[in-house]
């Protein structure tokens, strides 16, 4: 299910942190929150919409596939319905253009940090994140 509301508990310090926007599940252009029962949390970004996105998840978790989402739901026997989701950010798009995918790599590449969900945390079910858009070439 989707989780509302303007905040988003940061494990790591264990304080909230303002969401700001207003989303619903027809959002595209996002970066999203996985949560589990044990309290891990999943990073990802989509530039579907949200609820598309979401389906994928739980069809994974439902066949079993090797994705760390389904993964560890899987391993843990966590159900489908113990699932839940919170839309971060949105990129606009800018009236100037710009690389609206390069920007969501940024914004995922930022909530994986600043939430601390990758594999070597004790609430991160990411197990890495692309710093290639920080990167100039």
């Amino acid at each position: 299910s989707v989780l509302k509301g303007e905040w988003i508990y940061y494990p790591l310090k264990g304080t909230r942190i303002r969401i700001k926007g207003f989303y619903t599940c027809a959002s595209t252009h996002v970066e999203y929150s996985l949560k589990c029962p044990c309290g891990k949390i999943y990073v990802g970004k989509t530039i579907r919409c949200i609820r598309d996105r979401l389906t994928e998840h739980k069809s994974a978790i439902r066949n079993k596939l090797n994705q760390p989402v389904a993964k560890h739901f899987n391993e843990n026997g966590h159900t489908i319905s113990q699932l839940r989701i919170q839309i971060l950010d949105l990129v606009s798009r800018r009236r100037r253009g710009g690389d609206r995918d390069k920007e969501l790599l940024r914004k995922e590449a930022h909530w994986i940090k600043r939430l601390g969900t990758t594999g070597m945390s004790p609430h991160g079910l990411n197990h890495e994140y692309d710093l290639s858009p920080f990167l100039f070439k």
